[in-house]
């Protein structure tokens, strides 16, 4: 199925899948990570969908149905904020520990890249692409009006960038 049939796909699948967005690795946008919710919650089955085939990868990555945000680090790694067990949601009900997963790995061995006190109400995984090569980031909510953005290093190592928590 194409991603545009969601209504083929849904009756094939006996579910109601809604739209809920879709990110592509650049620059080529072929691989992208496809978010399907069942009747429209804010919770999401991500899925890889081969662009330029029209089809969704198999054996690509996929997750189980969880409040959840993911980002393209490279071809063969996610960045994912989600579920991941007890202990693992803020007190908002979202993720608040930033995974890396490999390619052709089982999620629950992703390696922990970061954690979120639970008072925090969201975390997101955030890659940016430039000539001088790509940078993860990491925007950690603290509240609703106030939030921290973070760099990591190469060598794995958090700082904070310099700017006022309600910028």
């Amino acid at each position: 199925r194409t991603w545009s049939d969601l209504d083929a796909l849904a009756a094939d699948e006996g579910r109601n899948w809604v739209w809920r967005g879709a990110t592509c690795l650049a620059p080529a946008h072929r691989r992208c990570m496809v978010a399907l919710s069942d009747g429209g919650k804010d919770a999401v089955t991500w899925r890889e969908f081969d662009a330029v085939e029209a089809r969704f990868v198999p054996g690509g990555f996929v997750t189980a149905e969880a409040k959840s945000d993911i980002v393209w680090q490279d071809e063969d790694h996610l960045l994912i904020v989600s579920d991941f067990g007890a202990g693992t949601l803020n007190s908002s009900g979202y993720g608040r520990q930033l995974k890396r997963w490999t390619r052709g790995t089982p999620l629950a061995g992703a390696a922990l890249v970061y954690e979120a006190p639970a008072s925090d109400v969201w975390l997101r995984p955030i890659v940016e692409r430039g000539q001088r090569g790509d940078h993860v980031l990491i925007l950690r909510n603290m509240t609703t009006w106030t939030s921290e953005l973070m760099r990591v290093a190469d060598d794995g190592r958090i700082r904070a960038l310099p700017m006022p928590n309600d910028a």
